[in-house]
């Protein structure tokens, strides 16, 4: 969510906008159900936050 160049919520609807079929999980340390909500209104399929297991990774 928090990048040094900008906010993660931005990438994921430019990809959104310019590549509609590419799936977007997105994967933060600063997690909650308000940013996840956002997330995925900007076009993700999933949020997670870390740590992320290996597991969960597959299953996505």
């Amino acid at each position: 969510m928090r990048l040094p160049d900008g906010n993660g919520l931005d990438i994921v609807r430019r990809i959104a906008q310019d590549w509609p079929h590419l799936p977007v999980a997105v994967i933060t340390a600063f997690g909650s159900a308000e940013n996840a909500v956002a997330a995925l209104k900007a076009g993700a399929f999933d949020y997670l936050s870390k740590p992320v297991s290996l597991e969960q990774l597959r299953a996505r």
